[in-house]
């Protein structure tokens, strides 16, 4: 069963490719911090450019706390437009979405069979 997922995998990033966007994933850099001087050097971050469709949670599904209003949810392709795998979010790395950066809040692979067809991200604004 695994063709007729990976068929769904190719359907799913072009439906995303045709009506989604392009985004920007940012992972920060984890740096060193030297001990003898007490200083924290910063790494370099890294970017990935993916497509995804952005929509509002509904009223409904906002509680407050684990989502709040203003939270977005985006359906990421688990491929970039040429079609390589992306490394996969993690919570805590930084999405750009028409120019606007958010915070991962929570990651959710959509994953029937172990083919992962697309990501949902809970992003919140940085």
């Amino acid at each position: 069963m695994t063709a007729f997922y990976d068929d769904m995998q190719e359907t799913a990033g072009e439906l995303l490719a045709e009506f989604g966007q392009s985004v920007t994933i940012t992972k920060p850099g984890a740096g060193t911090y030297d001990n003898a001087t007490g200083v924290n050097t910063p790494a370099a971050s890294t970017t990935q450019t993916g497509l995804a469709i952005e929509e509002a949670y509904k009223a409904h599904e906002i509680d407050g706390t684990l989502v709040k209003v203003g939270d977005k949810k985006l359906m990421l392709s688990p491929l970039n437009a040429a079609g390589a795998v992306l490394t996969a979010p993690l919570v805590g790395h930084s999405v750009t979405v028409g120019g606007v950066v958010y915070r991962i809040m929570s990651v959710e692979p959509y994953s029937p069979g172990g083919t992962v067809l697309y990501i949902i991200l809970q992003l919140r604004r940085s």
